[in-house]
């Protein structure tokens, strides 16, 4: 097993048990329950509230798109290493 290999298992392991300021389930959990929210018939009754909801949304959201879309981004070069590796078994 190589140095670097076995390093950079060491340190995913670490990060799995490593505090964070960023809670992606949380900041989730929190845009979800503020659309909730804004559902609710009424939402809009007290407008200065609905829009500082409807900023939180945005702000939250806008923390934690990147993430999704770096997530997104993984997933689909894991299909095309699948891929990849099924075309290069056929040939052999």
């Amino acid at each position: 097993m190589s140095s670097s290999f076995t390093t950079a298992r060491r340190y995913a392991s670490a990060s799995r048990t490593s505090w964070s300021v960023f809670d992606f389930a949380a900041k989730q959990k929190k845009v979800n329950t503020l659309e909730e929210q804004s559902a609710q018939p009424g939402f809009w009754d007290d407008a200065e509230s609905a829009q500082a909801i409807q900023k939180q949304v945005s702000d939250v959201r806008g923390e934690i798109t990147p993430w999704i879309e770096l997530q997104t981004r993984i997933d689909e070069a894991e299909v095309l290493l699948d891929l990849a590796q099924e075309a290069d078994d056929a040939d052999t």
